[in-house]
């Protein structure tokens, strides 16, 4: 909003009194975060699910210790998360993680982030707003800044012949241990799956979910599942890249442009949006989509439904959206 503000300055918007309060921000973000835990955890309760606290650890193939209880099981569904990365370097005792960021009293006038990643560019993008000078140290093209890593360290796999790395635990298609069938992992616990997201968490939850109920018939299937990093302007992504179609062999068409002498970005002030959109020759389907702009992150979701159904690029192009909007742009993308 302050960004948007500042946008349209001699535009007929006047900024003058508009500025971020981070610990007033901070409080507001707190009304969402804060209830969770105890709203979860008396949903569990009225479902019949008994919540134990405290590190839990394997202590045989079925049987896990949480707290120095004992508890015997008939499945074991690991969704136990990420934690960011050690990077095995001098003073990280003192560096603040991902985590913490948002839990700051007050932002320091000089931030450094260490990888050039989805979650240190949205910082730095809060940051930025905030008049803060940041820094961003990048190597490579690391996606995902430092990184972080499945939070399975301290669960004795061992004790539970349950295979697995620094990736995650070794799953089957349904999500199941490869060498302990009565335990299931989903999402970055898991060394396989979908990408890192949490929408992609909760869909792999359900898939777990339905097999141990129904017995294994359900395999998680990734086709469309769209990426977005929180900047300003935001950018989506879905489908394949370039470089992916060809090495599938596929032969397709691409259509790019720059779009801040559109309406779409003029009416808000944007200078940096475009699109890549990619479509196969001979079927009409839409292979990939890539978006920088405004509401790219709601606009991805037409492409996103589009690739998971096997879409024409004709049959967006024939919808008749609703105009001024974003999704109104869509067709002249294909």
């Amino acid at each position: 909003m302050l960004d948007r503000a500042r946008r349209m300055r001699g535009k007929g918007f006047h900024d003058d009194d508009a500025r971020l309060d981070w610990l007033e921000l901070m409080r507001f973000k707190r009304t969402f975060t804060d209830p969770v835990p105890k709203n979860r955890e008396e949903a569990f309760a009225q479902a019949g699910i008994a919540a134990f606290h405290g590190r839990a650890h394997f202590t045989g193939h079925t049987t896990i210790e949480v707290d120095h209880e004992l508890l015997e099981t008939r499945y074991v569904v690991i969704a136990t998360g990420a934690k960011p990365r050690k990077l095995n370097i001098p003073g990280e005792e003192y560096i603040t993680t991902s985590d913490q960021f948002l839990d700051l009293s007050s932002l320091p006038r000089r931030i450094v982030f260490i990888g050039g990643g989805y979650i240190s560019m949205e910082f730095a993008h809060v940051a930025l707003r905030a008049d803060r000078s940041v820094t961003i140290l990048h190597r490579g093209k690391c996606l995902l800044g430092a990184g972080r890593v499945p939070d399975i360290e301290d669960l004795n796999l061992t004790a539970a012949a349950v295979e697995g790395d620094k990736r995650g635990i070794n799953v089957n298609d349904y999500l199941q241990s490869v060498s302990n069938s009565a335990v299931y992992a989903a999402r970055d616990a898991a060394a396989s799956g979908g990408p890192p997201l949490t929408p992609v968490a909760g869909y792999e939850g359900r898939i777990v979910a339905s097999n141990l109920l129904e017995g294994n018939h359900l395999k998680a299937q990734y086709v469309g599942v769209p990426t977005v990093t929180f900047t300003i302007p935001p950018l989506a992504s879905v489908g394949l890249t370039e470089q992916s179609a060809r090495e599938k062999g596929l032969k397709f068409r691409t259509h790019r442009e720059i779009t801040s002498s559109w309406y779409s970005s003029r009416r808000v002030a944007e200078d940096c949006s475009g699109f890549k959109v990619l479509v196969e020759d001979g079927t009409d389907r839409i292979l990939g989509a890539h978006l920088l702009g405004p509401h790219a992150e709601e606009v991805i979701n037409l492409f996103a439904f589009a690739i998971a159904t096997n879409a024409r690029a004709a049959d967006l192009r024939d919808v008749i959206f609703a105009y001024p909007t974003l999704a109104s742009d869509v067709r002249y993308m294909l």
